[in-house]
């Protein structure tokens, strides 16, 4: 055999020899597996496997998104209403009387009337959700220079035991922090933003995991004429 020969022998055709050596071999090899080799071989539910895997990260990455995305609308919201409202106190349109009075009463806001006014203005969580989950807590300072009170926030709990609501008089400095508990829902965001997980008011101790959305607000009460602010201080 000369030498053409040879090379077209030892070329393609031994190639395709190879080939069909070794598709033999796999037949056999997985023959020989039994049932786990006909499982290795069967990739016709491979796409539905491979979702199922990826599946849980991703609906936890898209929910964690749509709700950051929330976070950060009711974050907007609180801060509208909190500078709204601390704009009627200082203008002396209404008077933060105390936790004591339960009715409104002239530029007397109670705090009912208060928290129905801030959560008018957070349109994006129902009236029900947000007067359960908003806290306000105002109280005048001596000057601008006096530490904010001590934060209701210790341990992870969320008590409302220690919060104020009285303005003071005209020419006081007030300060005024509105608080909204924004319940997480999602594991990731739960894990890295759950600054709290139970909540004491007067209605009881309740277990969840929120983020703390806060808005504060230190202002000087302008000179108005109004009537004098006859409510109990801190």
């Amino acid at each position: 055999m000369n030498k053409a020969a040879e090379s077209v022998v030892g070329g393609p055709l031994s190639y395709c020899v190879s080939r069909n050596n070794d598709s033999v071999f796999r037949r056999r090899f997985f023959s020989w597996l039994g049932p786990a080799g006909r499982f290795r071989r069967d990739t016709r539910a491979a796409s539905a496997v491979e979702f199922a895997i990826i599946a849980a990260p991703f609906l936890a990455i898209l929910l964690g998104t749509l709700e950051l995305a929330l976070l950060f609308i009711v974050n907007t919201g609180v801060t509208v209403a909190a500078e709204s409202l601390s704009t009627k106190i200082r203008t002396g349109q209404v008077q933060a009387p105390g936790v004591t009075v339960t009715s409104s009463s002239g530029v007397q806001l109670d705090l009912a009337d208060a928290k129905t006014l801030l959560c008018n203005q957070i349109q994006i969580v129902s009236s029900a959700t947000c007067l359960q989950q908003l806290q306000i807590d105002v109280r005048p300072l001596t000057s601008f220079q006096q530490l904010s009170a001590a934060s209701p926030i210790s341990s992870g709990t969320f008590n409302t035991s220690g919060l104020c609501y009285y303005s003071g008089n005209a020419g006081d400095v007030v300060e005024m922090r509105v608080y909204y508990l924004f319940p997480l829902i999602d594991p990731l965001l739960s894990y890295s933003l759950a600054l709290v997980t139970s909540y004491t008011n007067s209605n009881g101790t309740s277990a969840g995991k929120y983020y703390p959305i806060q808005a504060t607000q230190v202002f000087k009460a302008e000179s108005y004429s109004n009537e004098t602010n006859s409510g109990a201080g801190c």
